[in-house]
């Protein structure tokens, strides 16, 4: 699966993956690199996730506030970061225009097609 098509899931700074089976931790770094203002993911059901896709998520994406991480290879370890991320404190938000969006659908800005 692409990122562009993951990404085809992103509104209102919440990306549900939810089942997406094909989702790999390559396309959730690719997408914590790139979309710094999430605040809620989910990938539950995305048994190709592992611990690389969470730190990723931790050290990219500061405003997550909700992470839905069921049915994943995440283990203990993933599991307590995924919590530390959720009530660590938020930085100030993003400035006005990091959203893009061309005409074919959301994307992050520095999202190549």
């Amino acid at each position: 699966m692409p990122e562009d098509e993951a990404l085809s899931q992103l509104e209102n700074n919440t990306l549900d993956l939810d089942g997406w089976g094909d989702v790999t931790d390559d396309i959730l770094i690719t997408i914590a690199e790139n979309c710094a203002e999430l605040t809620s993911i989910n990938f539950n059901a995305c048994n190709n996730i592992t611990n690389a896709g969470v730190m990723a998520i931790a050290e990219n994406c500061e405003y997550l506030e909700d992470i839905k991480c069921f049915y994943t290879n995440v283990d203990a370890t993933g599991r307590q970061l995924i919590e530390d991320i959720k009530t660590r404190p938020k930085p100030p938000p993003l400035e006005e225009g990091w959203w893009m969006d061309d005409g074919t659908g959301p994307q992050c800005k520095g999202m190549i097609n």
